[in-house]
């Protein structure tokens, strides 16, 4: 075992892990600055603690051993120059804050075995391009979903976390798939580059308080309806998307009746929207201020 705090500020450049490790302790080598390189030969490693590799600013790449199913709060917050992570093929869980402003970081695959992400959990990687969470989210530059991530018998009912992406300035094209049902609190928002959207509407689907608020380049929203939907816009959700030209429903007659709710400011200065149809099975009731100053 490493223990918590053993290497906390060390100026150690390289550091290879032994194979009888079985756990890495909290903060054990938090804020060492100057290292570059992890090589972790323990491959029964099962646990690596909070912050463990938190602000190693100059750690370029890690891959985690198989037998690690959690990366714990903060593990690698503020890894400024982490290019590369290769994921363990039976990660469940990524907790809040792991990954958040990892400003070099270029790309995420995760495993089928992904269940759970937590709060914040890639805030602020302002280079992220491309996401893989198989059966729930494609974000990419401009080519289409390869067929193999659409589905995932794994995932139902996923839910990308409260401000999970928050001003990740990178991305430009996000696709949630059917696994998807809930984007949490400004999720996306502030994604100044975000261009296009889909998503696949199932019975349940909720868009968050402001999950996409200041994508202000987000030019198309497109919804595909399945079978018995509902979804819930709540308050702020694509205000400020000052590009936003247009938001389609594929196959709105699928809605449940009045399954379809919209908050208060929900496009609120989205000024070159030109037109929106409500889905027929709306409710009346729409918030406050929904399409306020849409010109």
């Amino acid at each position: 075992e490493v223990e918590d705090n053993l290497l906390q500020g060390s100026k150690a450049v390289k550091l290879t892990i032994p194979k009888s490790v079985k756990k890495i302790g909290n903060n054990s080598f938090y804020q060492c600055l100057k290292l570059t390189t992890v090589i972790l030969n323990c491959i029964d490693l099962e646990e690596i603690g909070k912050s463990a590799f938190s602000g190693c600013a100059s750690l370029i790449e890690i891959v985690l051993p198989q037998k690690v199913t959690i990366i714990k709060e903060h593990t690698f917050k503020g890894c400024e120059k982490l290019k590369k992570i290769v994921f363990p093929d039976k990660l469940e869980q990524i907790l809040k804050g792991a990954f958040s402003e990892c400003t070099s970081l270029t790309e995420v695959k995760l495993p089928q075995t992904i269940k759970q992400i937590g709060k914040g959990a890639f805030k602020k990687c302002n280079k992220l391009k491309h996401v893989v969470i198989p059966g729930v989210l494609y974000i990419h530059s401009n080519d289409e979903v390869p067929n193999e991530i659409q589905k995932s018998s794994e995932i139902k009912e996923f839910q990308i976390p409260e401000k999970c992406f928050y001003k990740c300035e990178s991305l430009q094209n996000i696709v949630l798939l059917d696994g998807c049902q809930i984007i949490g609190q400004r999720a996306f928002s502030s994604c100044t580059n975000i261009l296009g959207i889909k998503m696949n509407v199932s019975k349940g689907s909720v868009l968050g308080e402001g999950c996409f608020q200041d994508c202000n380049n987000v030019m198309n929203v497109e919804f595909n309806v399945n079978d018995q939907a509902t979804l819930r816009f709540e308050s702020s959700t694509f205000k400020l998307c000052g590009q936003l030209r247009e938001v389609i429903f594929n196959n709105p007659d699928s809605f449940e009746s009045n399954s379809v709710n919209f908050g208060s400011y929900v496009f609120s200065q989205c000024k070159n929207l030109l037109h929106f149809t409500f889905p027929s099975k709306s409710e009346v009731d729409i918030g406050d201020g929904c399409f306020e100053c849409c010109q």
